[in-house]
């Protein structure tokens, strides 16, 4: 049993009559510099010959996770939480237009938490928005077309 099954797994069990819709992980992989109250210790690159079998064991259990696109292997990241029907989150990012345009071309459509460090928004914050902002309404767009 993993770490995430072992914590999720008697939190499901409390609630009789309830059903647990999943777990939302947030990081470890996430930029060191937009960590808000994330130990430090904790954040690291993504790798994908371990961390797969973490997203794998956790298949059932983990339907989201938050991560900053623009750390190391955080594109690829994305495509392993896409392949996996694991709602793919930007938080705690600074990322850049470059990996944000990929980020809205590989369909990423939901945001978490931006810089939790910053009292105020600053410019990569209003991209990041417009970004997904942009990606759902031609997702919308897509649907109407469709129907």
């Amino acid at each position: 049993m993993t770490g995430v099954q072992t914590c999720a797994l008697p939190i499901c069990a409390r609630h009789a009559g309830a059903e647990c819709l999943g777990a939302h992980l947030e990081g470890p992989w996430i930029n060191p510099a937009a960590a808000g109250a994330q130990p430090g210790e904790s954040i690291r690159p993504y790798f994908p010959e371990s961390d797969d079998q973490i997203l794998d064991f956790g298949r059932d259990v983990v339907k989201m996770v938050t991560f900053a696109p623009e750390v190391e292997g955080g594109l690829g990241l994305l495509e392993a939480l896409r392949s996996r029907g694991i709602v793919a989150s930007l938080g705690h990012s600074l990322a850049g237009q470059g990996i944000l345009d990929a980020c809205v071309k590989n369909e990423m459509t939901h945001i978490t938490h931006l810089d939790r460090k910053s009292t105020r928004l600053n410019s990569s914050h209003v991209v990041i928005s417009y970004a997904v902002f942009c990606l759902k309404k031609k997702k919308q767009k897509q649907k109407k077309e469709i129907s």
